[in-house]
């Protein structure tokens, strides 16, 4: 989806690039939730791979993930989380502090994730995948440093697996984060296909609303301006999403207070047509 071609919609859209439904954001700074991974099991049974949303991968180390000394509390998307086998997860991370580095763990296995950023952000989107057999529900643990080695505490995110439908329809996920966002902002959107088919887009609509609520718009693409549009893959535009695929996008910030919300309709590769409306966007003075 190209959110900032919908022609008329350019002062209130002002989107150039797409990006699941990603909860209120929750500091889980001093979670206590005891990590669901037995011991018997290694960090690739339940994460096949780390990367940013601008497709920087994380390096695996062996070992454990470093201590805290001091470094960024971290803000996270949500604090529980779903993902088929072979799927993808999005999770957004904030901090008043800049970080540049990232660790991702499993909670009861040995072995991490090292994500390194070219320079340091306060809010980020990385993405977990998981393997295509997953050993069971599991807790990502995630924590950051900022670039002269100051380590944050923990934060738990608990993962469950999602079953395949029977039906054999494809099925998108939605997402915004930061959400709400503010003037000047430069939210990311997920889009996840979590049904286990491959989809294509046929057709947006887009609503554009005042910062009180009120419909001021209305339009619908149908040509390539209805394709998914992505930072973390490399075809930046494409009309089929694979099954488990993930699509990950960095919006231009807005200008004014303002509120989005569109309609994917898609055709999933069993020839099911579906439609699959965004949470709204909201963004604030």
């Amino acid at each position: 989806m190209s959110l900032c071609r919908a022609p008329g919609v350019h002062t209130l859209l002002a989107m150039t690039k797409v990006v699941v439904a990603v909860v209120a954001p929750v500091v889980l700074s001093g979670c206590s939730h005891t990590p669901t991974a037995p011991s018997a099991h290694q960090l690739s049974d339940f994460l096949a791979a780390v990367s940013s949303s601008a497709a920087i991968p994380a390096s695996q180390h062996v070992g454990t993930m470093p201590s805290a000394n001091g470094g960024p509390a971290l803000t996270v998307s949500t604090q529980s989380a779903a993902v088929p086998p072979g799927g993808a997860l999005g999770i957004g991370l904030f901090s008043e502090r800049a970080f540049q580095t990232i660790f991702v763990g499993v909670g009861g296995t040995t072995g991490f994730y090292q994500l390194t950023l070219p320079t340091p952000v306060n809010t980020i989107v990385i993405i977990e995948q998981a393997p295509a057999v997953v050993a069971s529900a599991f807790d990502s643990v995630i924590s950051v440093a900022t670039p002269e080695g100051a380590v944050g505490p923990r934060v738990v995110i608990h993962t469950t697996l999602i079953a395949r439908s029977a039906e054999a329809k494809g099925r998108l996920t939605i997402d915004f984060w930061p959400s709400p966002a503010h003037v000047g902002n430069r939210p990311t959107m997920i889009v996840r296909e979590v049904g286990g088919v491959g989809v294509t887009a046929t057709r947006v609509t887009f609503r554009g609303y005042d910062s009180s609520g009120n419909l001021l718009l209305t339009s619908t693409v149908t040509d390539e301006r209805a394709w998914f549009t992505c930072d973390n893959t490399p075809q930046k535009q494409m009309a089929h999403l694979a099954a488990l695929g993930v699509c990950t996008m960095v919006r231009d910030s807005s200008t004014l207070p303002q509120q989005l919300e569109f309609d994917q309709v898609v055709r999933d590769d069993n020839g099911h047509d579906l439609v699959f409306t965004s949470p709204r966007l909201v963004t604030l003075p």
